[in-house]
C-alpha cells in the first residue's frame, strides 16, 4: 500500500478510536445530565405546599374545684389553659367554680383578660363538700346554650375527685360518685367531652379517670409540661403534621415515582377515616 494511503488510514483509525473512547462517553454523560435535569423539573413542579392541620373551633368550660388544698396549682393550670385556648379566636372559654354547689362565673367568651382576672380571684370554698355532678351540669348547660354545628364541646374538670355531695346536698360519697358518672354518660350523649386534671397525690384517680374515659376524654396528673398537648387534643389537632406526596401513574408498578412514570397534576386526593385514600379524576 502506498505510504500516503497507509498514513491516512492510520489517522482514520485513531479518529475512530478517539470517537469510541472519548466522544461517545461524553455524549452519554450529556444525555444523562439532561435526563436528570428534566426529572428534577418534573419533581420540582409537583412539590406540594406544606400545610398544617386546621384547628377546629372549640367551646371549653373550665370547672375549677375550689375545695381542694391544691387550689393554687389548679388556678395556675386554669390560667395557662385559658391562655392557650384563647390563642385561637374561634375558641370560646367559660369558667365554672364549684364546691358543695357550682356557679357559672364566666359565660363562654373570647375575653381572656376577664377570665384570667376571675381565675386569679377564685378563693377556697368556706363550705365543706364537693358536688362534681353539680359542676358537670352547670358547665354543660352553658355549652348547650352556645352549641353550634362544627364546634367541639369540652369540660375541663380541675379536681382531685373527692366527690362527697349529691345534687340534693346529701353527704354520701358513693351516691355522689354514681350521680357524677351518670352525669358524664349524659354529657357524652350530647357530644361533650370531659377532660379531668388532678394535682394531689391523694386524688381519687380511678373515679376521675372514669369520668373522662366515659366521654372519650383524658385524665392527666399535674400536666405542667403537657398543657399544649391537652389543648391540641381538645381542638382535634394531633400535631403540626403534614400530608405530602405525588400523584402519578405507576407504569412500572414499583411504587416509586421514577423516570418511567407520568405525573397526574391537578388530581384531588381525599383522606378517609378508613385510611384508604379516594382519588378524584382530574378536571
Amino acid at each position: 500500500m502506498h505510504p500516503t494511503k497507509r498514513k491516512k488510514l492510520l489517522v482514520l483509525q485513531v479518529v475512530v478510536v478517539l470517537y469510541l473512547f472519548l466522544i461517545i462517553p461524553l455524549l452519554m454523560l450529556d444525555i444523562q445530565d439532561k435526563q436528570k435535569a428534566a426529572r428534577q423539573n418534573v419533581l420540582g413542579a409537583q412539590t406540594p405546599t406544606q400545610t398544617s392541620c386546621p384547628q377546629s373551633p372549640s367551646h371549653v368550660v373550665i370547672a375549677l374545684d375550689t375545695s381542694v388544698g391544691t387550689l393554687s396549682q389548679a388556678k395556675t393550670t386554669a390560667a395557662q389553659l385559658t391562655s392557650l385556648l384563647t390563642q385561637n379566636p374561634q375558641n370560646a372559654v367559660g369558667l365554672v367554680t364549684f364546691g358543695q354547689d357550682a356557679a357559672l362565673v364566666d359565660p363562654l367568651a373570647t375575653d381572656e383578660a376577664k377570665l384570667q382576672l376571675d381565675i386569679t380571684e377564685a378563693s377556697q370554698s368556706a363550705v365543706q363538700g364537693v358536688c362534681i355532678r353539680c359542676a358537670i351540669n352547670k358547665a354543660n348547660q352553658e355549652l348547650l346554650r352556645e352549641s353550634s354545628y362544627g364546634t367541639g364541646n369540652t369540660i375541663i374538670l380541675l379536681t382531685d375527685g373527692h366527690d362527697t355531695t349529691t345534687l340534693q346536698g346529701k353527704e354520701d360519697q358513693a351516691a355522689a360518685e354514681r350521680e357524677a358518672l351518670d352525669g358524664a354518660v349524659a354529657v357524652g350523649q350530647t357530644n361533650t367531652q370531659i377532660d379531668t386534671i388532678a394535682f394531689s397525690s391523694y386524688a381519687n384517680t380511678d373515679f376521675i379517670t372514669s369520668l373522662a374515659t366515659t366521654t372519650n376524654g383524658s385524665y392527666s396528673f399535674n400536666p405542667t409540661d403537657q398543657l399544649k398537648d391537652i389543648v391540641d387534643h381538645i381542638t382535634q389537632i394531633p400535631a403540626n403534621g403534614t400530608i405530602r406526596g405525588y400523584v402519578f401513574n405507576d407504569l412500572d408498578r414499583n411504587q416509586l415515582f421514577d423516570r418511567y412514570d407520568s405525573s397526574l397534576p391537578g388530581s384531588a386526593v381525599h383522606v378517609t377515616k378508613t385510611g384508604k385514600p379516594r382519588l378524584n379524576k382530574r378536571s
